[in-house]
């Protein structure tokens, strides 16, 4: 399995651009990926490649993940989809993808240090705190994160995904784990 994980993981870095791209990693819009399957790859690839200690891998999502951060607004939210030269394809946030991005962001700061990595994903995921159903009279929903921002954008439109709650636990869990590191 690891043998695989890998071949496949080298697969997809044949497939990265100069400016940290990848291609070929959305199903619906090539063009425009959402931040939900730039995570995935992200993600994926930097999970293979510490688990396998493959530094040309952790590399790789630098520089994906890199062109990302300069996106980030000040108060955390950072758009939904994007376009190979890393300008936004929408206005809405797909809130699972912020979570995923905040995920990495996190790991490359656990493995590299840097703080870059660490303020990014707190942003990220401080926006999302501000997003997180508290108040439903639909008990069932608190503490659920919608698709989007706002919550009829381009991303599961009016829904609350449990796996945009699961990445943001993630996420969470990541914060506290690293909250007294300056």
């Amino acid at each position: 399995y690891k043998d695989a994980a890998i071949r496949t993981v080298e697969a997809a870095i044949d497939q990265q651009k100069e400016n940290g791209w990848f291609s070929n990693n959305c199903l619906t819009k090539p063009l425009a990926p959402l931040t939900h399957t730039i995570g995935y790859t992200l993600q994926g690839i930097l999970e293979v490649g510490l688990l396998s200690g493959r530094d040309d891998f952790v590399a790789a999502v630098v520089k994906g993940v890199n062109p990302l951060l300069d996106k980030i607004e000040a108060n955390g939210f950072l758009h939904g989809r994007f376009y190979s030269d890393w300008e936004p394809a929408c206005f809405s946030s797909c809130l699972t993808g912020s979570a995923q991005i905040a995920i990495v962001c996190y790991q490359l700061f656990n493995k590299t240090g840097d703080l870059k990595y660490k303020d990014s994903a707190d942003q990220l995921v401080n926006f999302l705190k501000s997003l997180q159903k508290l108040d439903s009279p639909n008990g069932a929903m608190n503490g659920a994160i919608a698709g989007s921002f706002p919550i009829n954008g381009s991303y599961m439109t009016m829904g609350y995904p449990n796996w945009a709650t699961k990445y943001f636990l993630d996420s969470l869990m990541l914060q506290s784990k690293f909250s007294n590191v300056e």
